[in-house]
Parts: structure tokens; C-alpha cells; sequence
């Protein structure tokens, strides 16, 4: 299936967001018949942008009722007189502090049954943080409190605009419907002046934090206000890391919006990041001003993450001429891929845009023949040959072969396991390479080292990583190993428990597969392939399960679940969660995620079946005959409910191993990598992974287990009919 058009796709999306919450879907419907690539894509985009929280402190744009009985209510010294702002997860009030006579803003978070502990930690985190800051471009912190479950903390009422709506006003220009900017424009005198000026203030304001020990970790525009005057203030401590309070972010999480994201960011390493990521997303923040666009721009969250980690920006004066060279110069070292290349801290970002300001000679310099040589080799090393190396002389040459030697460097995994009480543990690291297309282990096990493993190095490739504990345990952690990287891994040990129960061993055999559905296509077709024998969870996870993982580690909990009562839906398949959460879990139990190949051969068997029972009692063998619902009901949670049986029933059909549900009911995420057919081959997607079979409406669309679920979602989509069940090797 081939992939959406992005300038189509952003067209619609921008149309769609233009309409009421209740018409965009049928607006899908009808601008993407017969194309459903793009209609996955658009409505996997409306779900992404309805689920992601307005940014708190942006006042402009959202004024909405009042909560009912809050204003005129008391919150310590202040009076509530009204909202100013609303986003996803509270609201900002104006509030008068009597005595005083001041206004002030309270930011106001009330528990629910959604709202996690992480949610409300995080909310005391930034007023904990701000309140320890004293700075002129820093918004103050007053007060902070609780009353009943609602949660507030007080600080200066800011008059103006955010920086993200004063760049819209630059975007709008001078049309009559455009909102008054602050800043001069792009055609104004003082333009650049003031961009340099608000970068600098920003960059004193971070650099007053860092020295404090805190590192902001979101800087973008939305969270630096602008007051009338256009003195700029940082506002939003929610995601910073504090010295003084490490442990709320799990290892590996990826915190940050992602366009302002630094590559360490958004390489999500096991190590905290440090002040520096500040200076780089400021620098994206200073690359906007100067262009009106972020540097890096793509159809997915996904696609924007990985350019920031490989790709380089194109330089700002190419988009705007305009642009003073020196200004160019700052951005592109705030910038730089590699932190110890950007400035060392944000007073000497902030020096520099005085040395700007003052006609003084800057520290930064260009970069030189061999950073532009390097940066060339990186983004086009496949294509590099001998006549560039003649072209570029014999110095450059020896910059581009020690590149080019870098970028065919060993991929490198470090791996980490501590106990129930942090102890590190001890055991033997090897390496299984999955076969892009199968899913299947190839080769022999590459062994690593001991733990605790730091760099073991390997090819580029798609692996299992596998720990050999001294109790006998082997745990799996399937990691894509990327050149001139290393992927952390870093977990706790899981709690020992009957590994096996409630799992079936599927004995192994060949798998081939040549009879894809009318019109379908699946990436193993024709392939003759041999599955070792494994083990298969019996049942699709359950949200008792998935419960138990969520108050055991504090992961974020699915938003549909507070439409869900419990226990009375324990047993329930757990949907509504993507590949990363789905291996998140597996990975915390001690187990995997079956492969393409393997679920195929539970299903199929050596014979081709259509269903995993008897083609001829479909109707009561498996859940699949609730009405096809149109995409406007897909998220909606009392399908769900009417749709999915619990997931220890319809015995009857279960398959020849004995697991329930393999057919039906809901689809199930894979270990497996998505590859997109082309002219050439298989061209694997890194960031896509492949969900089987089909789900309760199965007999009406009609599939079986000729039709593959092959389009490749993102690891992060999310539906109420995609859920998972597990699988362990059966041999170590």
C-alpha cells in the first residue's frame, strides 16, 4: 500500500482542524473514499492532536467557561475572578490578591478519575522549580496549595502574548483578520535586534535556572511570554529535571515537544540530559524567528524525531536571505548535533547575541571545510564515492574517510538490570538479529559481554538483546541498532513468577504462505520458513493485567479507562495502546512480543488455514461478527464495549495449540518490523511495526487469515481494536 501525498495530507489535516470536533471524521470519510492509507494516516493525525494537551500558560485563543462555583471562590490569599485559559489537563484563572491589590494568574489542576500521580507530581514539580528561581524574565511563583482535590499554585498575571502566537502574527503578515504583533516584523527596522534581544533574555533566564540546578527540558515558543513592552519571560518548569528531585522520569522516556527537541532528547538516553539541551532547543526557538518555520518538519511525530537525530538544518539565510550572517552563525552552533560542539552554557549563548547587538566581533565561527565535509558525508554517505574525494582535495579527503569511517561504525547497546532494591544484577549479554521481514532470529547469538554491558558492539540491524540471568532467566529486549549509536537498555528485573502460565507451547514446523487475500499483499509471502518451537500466552492481555503494570511502575494510564469501571471490565482485552507500551509491558513481565511469523503459524499451520478452527464455523467460533462501524465510531468507547468479549471466552475456538481469541475479538501488535514492497525489494520502516489479523468486525469488511493487517503503524498508534498477547522462546 502506498503512502499517503504529505502535501495532500497537510492540506486536509489543516482543513479538518478548521472544523467542529464532531465533523471531522465524516470529513475524513468523504475526502479520503477509496484511499485508506490516507484516511489511517489523517485520522491517526486528528486522534494525535486531540490528545495532546493545550500548552497551559498559552492564554491566548481558549477562553471557555468557567469550572461552575469557581469564581468568587477563595484558593489561600486569592480570589478567583474568572478563567483566562483552559488546556488539557487544567485551567489558568485571574485571581486578585487582596491587601496587595495584585492580580495574579493561578494555574488550577483537579484530580480525576484520569489524572495519574506522574500528573500531579509534575504539576508541584513546576512550582517547586519556578519558586526557587529569582530572575526578571522568569514568571515568579507566589503561592502553592491544595484544597480538596484541587491543586494550584499562584504566580504573576503576565499581559501580552505567547511567543508562538506573536510568530503566527509574523506568519499572517498585515491580512486584515492577523493579530497585532509585538516585535517589529520581518520588514521593519529593529527586526533582527529584537529576535537577538528575546533570545538573550531567554538564554540569562536559562542560565539563572541551570545554576540553580534546574534544566527547563521543553523550551519552545509557546512557553516563552512576550509582555506588551516585548520584554520576554520563561514560563513552564512542568517537564524539568531537578537535581534535588531525580527519579520521577523513568529511564528512557522521551520528555520534550518534538519539533524543540535535542537529539539527545529525542534519542530518549538512558542518562538524564543535561543544561545544554536548553541551549539547543533555544536555538530551534531562534531558527523559527529568523525563518518562520521549525527546522525540522515531516508527516509524523516520528519522522520529525528522527531528523533531528540524523539530519542537519538547512542553514537559516537560505530561507530568509535577510537573515545577518552573524545571527546564522549563533543559531547554527546553538544547534549543533553534538552537545561538547554547542555553547557551553547559556550565559555564553546569551554573550554572543549581546556581541550581536553591540556590532562587536562574535565568538562563534562558521563552520569550516571539514565540519561542512562531515555534514555532507552524514547525509549522503551511501552515495559517497572516490571522484567526490578527488574533488574535494586531499585534506578533505582525509576529514571525509575519517567520516565516512565513522558512519560505517559498529552499532553499539549498553545494558543495564537492577533489582527490586537497585542493585545491579548479574548475567551474561548476547545478541539474536531479527530478520526484517519474518520477524525471525537469523544467525547465531553474538555474545556481548556480562552485565552491567556498556557498548558491546554489533552490525546495524534489528536485534533481540538477550540477558542470561545466574537463576537461569533469560530476558528479551528488542532494540533497533542504529550506526554510530548505542541504544540504552536499561530495566528492572523482573519479579520471578510462573513464566509459562496461562501459555501453550506451539510446536515448530515450516511456515509458507502464497495465497494473500483479493488484492492484499503480505511481506512473508513466498517465503518458506522455519519456526522454532515457542511459547504463547493463551489470552490477549487483559486491562486486570495491564492495571497491574500501571500501579507497579507508574506508566501513563490509557485516556479511554476512565470511561471503563472496574473490576466489572477486568477481563477485558486491553486496547487503546501502542507498540512501545505494548513492549513496555512485556519487557516489565519478562517476556516478548510474538513475531509476524510465529502468529501466522498459530493461525495458518503447515496447511494454509483460513481461520485457526474449522473454515465452516466461523459464526460461533470466534468473535467476529459485530457490524463493520464507520470511522467516526472507531475510538469511541461504548463500541468497544459492546464489540470485545472477555478474553478467556469462546473456547470453542480456540486454535489448535489452544489460545483463545487469535482470530477475532480485537488485532494483536507484533515484535515485527513493517517492509514496504518496492521495485527493488523490501524496504524496511524502522519506526512502523505490523498488528495481525483482524479484529470483532472481521466477517463484515470479510477477512481471514489470508488479509494481513500490513499498512505499518507507528509505534505510538493507538486504537480500541488493537491489543497484544505475549510469546517467550521455547529453547534458550
Amino acid at each position: 500500500m502506498s503512502e499517503p501525498n504529505s502535501e495532500k495530507l497537510a492540506d486536509l489535516l489543516g482543513h479538518a482542524l478548521e472544523l467542529p470536533p464532531e465533523e471531522r471524521e465524516a470529513y475524513v470519510e468523504r475526502m479520503c473514499a477509496g484511499d485508506p492509507a490516507l484516511r489511517a494516516e489523517l485520522l491517526r493525525l486528528l486522534t494525535l492532536h486531540s490528545n495532546t494537551p493545550d500548552d497551559f500558560l498559552s492564554l491566548e485563543g481558549k477562553i471557555l467557561p468557567a469550572e461552575p462555583g469557581l469564581d468568587g471562590a477563595q484558593l489561600g490569599k486569592f480570589r478567583i475572578l474568572h478563567e483566562i485559559g483552559h488546556g488539557g489537563v487544567g485551567a489558568v484563572y485571574l485571581a486578585r490578591q487582596p491587601g496587595l491589590e495584585r492580580d495574579v494568574a493561578i494555574k488550577v489542576l483537579v484530580e480525576g478519575p484520569g489524572t495519574s500521580a506522574t500528573q500531579v507530581e509534575r504539576f508541584h514539580r513546576e512550582s517547586r522549580a519556578a519558586a526557587k528561581l529569582s530572575h526578571p524574565s522568569i514568571v515568579p511563583v507566589y503561592d502553592d496549595g491544595q484544597m480538596g482535590p484541587m491543586h494550584w499554585f499562584a504566580m504573576e498575571y503576565i499581559e501580552g502574548q505567547d511567543l508562538q502566537a506573536e510568530i503566527d502574527a509574523h506568519k499572517a503578515g498585515r491580512a486584515p483578520d492577523a493579530k497585532p504583533a509585538i516585535l517589529p516584523r520581518g520588514d521593519e527596522p529593529g527586526h533582527f535586534a529584537s529576535i537577538a534581544r528575546v533570545c538573550a533574555e531567554v538564554a540569562e533566564a536559562l542560565h539563572h535556572a541551570h545554576s540553580r540546578g534546574v534544566v527547563h527540558r521543553d523550551v519552545k515558543p509557546a512557553n516563552i511570554l512576550l509582555r506588551p513592552d516585548g520584554h520576554a519571560l520563561v514560563v513552564d518548569f512542568g517537564i524539568s529535571r531537578d537535581r534535588a528531585e531525580i527519579g520521577l522520569t523513568k529511564t528512557g522516556d522521551t520528555q520534550g515537544t518534538p519539533h524543540y527537541m535535542s537529539p539527545e532528547q529525542a534519542r530518549a538516553v538512558a542518562d538524564p540530559v543535561d543544561h545544554r539541551t536548553d541551549v539547543y532547543s533555544l536555538g530551534v526557538v531562534l531558527y523559527e524567528l529568523l525563518t518562520l518555520h521549525t527546522p525540522f518538519r515531516g508527516r509524523t511525530e516520528f519522522e520529525v524525531i528522527l531528523q533531528i537525530r540524523d539530519r542537519d538544518a538547512v542553514p537559516p539565510r537560505r530561507l530568509n536571505p535577510k537573515t545577518p550572517r552573524d545571527l546564522e552563525t549563533i543559531c547554527l552552533k546553538a544547534m549543533a548535533k553534538r552537545a561538547p560542539a554547542r555553547y557551553p552554557t547559556a550565559e555564553a549563548f546569551a554573550e554572543d547575541l549581546r556581541r550581536f547587538l553591540g556590532h562587536e566581533a562574535i565568538e562563534a565561527r562558521p563552520p569550516g571545510i571539514g565540519d561542512r565535509a562531515a555534514h555532507w558525508v552524514r547525509r549522503h554517505r551511501v552515495a559517497l564515492g572516490a571522484a567526490v574525494l578527488l574533488l574535494l582535495g586531499l585534506v578533505v579527503g582525509r576529514v571525509v574517510t575519517e567520516v565516512q569511517a565513522r558512519s560505517r561504525a559498529l552499532a553499539r547497546v549498553s545494558v543495564e538490570l537492577k533489582d527490586a532494591e537497585g542493585r545491579m544484577a548479574d548475567g551474561s549479554v548476547a545478541a539474536q538479529r531479527l530478520d526484517l521481514r519474518t520477524g525471525m532470529p537469523t544467525g547465531s547469538r553474538v555474545q556481548l559481554g556480562r552485565l552491567p554491558l556498556h557498548n558491546g558492539g554489533l552490525d546495524p540491524g534489528y536485534y533481540r538483546v538477550l540477558v542470561t540471568l545466574t537463576d537461569g532467566r533469560v530476558l528479551s529486549y528488542t532494540r533497533d541498532l542504529e550506526a554510530g549509536q548505542t541504544e540504552p537498555v536499561r530495566a528492572a528485573v523482573p519479579t520471578p513468577r510462573p513464566r509459562t502460565a496461562d501459555m501453550v507451547q506451539v510446536p515448530g514446523g515450516e511456515l509458507y504462505v502464497s495465497d494473500p487475500g483479493p488484492g492484499e499483499w503480505s511481506q512473508i509471502d513466498g517465503l518458506r520458513i522455519p519456526v522454532a518451537s515457542f511459547w504463547l500466552d493463551i489470552y490477549e492481555v487483559s486491562n486486570r493485567q495491564y492495571g497491574e503494570f500501571l500501579r507497579a511502575t507508574g506508566y501513563p494510564v490509557p485516556a479511554h479507562w476512565s470511561q471503563l469501571s472496574f473490576p466489572e471490565h477486568d477481563n477485558l482485552p486491553v486496547v487503546n495502546i501502542g507498540w512501545m507500551d505494548a513492549r513496555a509491558y512485556a519487557e516489565w513481565v519478562g517476556k516478548r512480543l510474538p513475531t509476524l511469523a510465529e502468529l501466522t503459524w498459530e493461525g495458518r499451520g503447515s496447511e494454509g488455514r483460513r481461520f485457526p478452527f474449522p473454515d465452516e464455523l466461523v459464526a460461533t467460533h470466534a468473535n467476529c461478527n459485530h457490524p463493520r462501524v464507520t470511522a467516526p465510531q472507531l475510538q469511541a468507547v461504548p463500541v468497544y464495549l459492546e464489540a470485545v468479549e472477555p478474553v478467556d471466552s469462546r473456547a470453542i475456538g480456540r486454535s489448535p495449540s489452544g489460545a483463545h481469541h487469535l482470530f477475532g475479538n480485537v488485532s494483536e501488535w507484533t515484535e515485527s518490523m513493517f517492509c514496504h514492497p518496492t521495485d527493488q525489494g523490501w524496504d524496511p520502516r524502522p519506526t512502523l511495526r505490523i498488528a495481525f489479523g483482524s479484529a470483532w468486525d472481521a466477517s463484515s469488511i470479510p477477512h481471514d487469515l489470508r488479509h494481513f493487517s500490513h499498512i505499518g503503524h507507528e509505534r505510538g498508534y493507538a486504537r480500541i481494536k488493537i491489543g497484544f498477547r505475549l510469546a517467550l522462546d521455547a529453547i534458550h
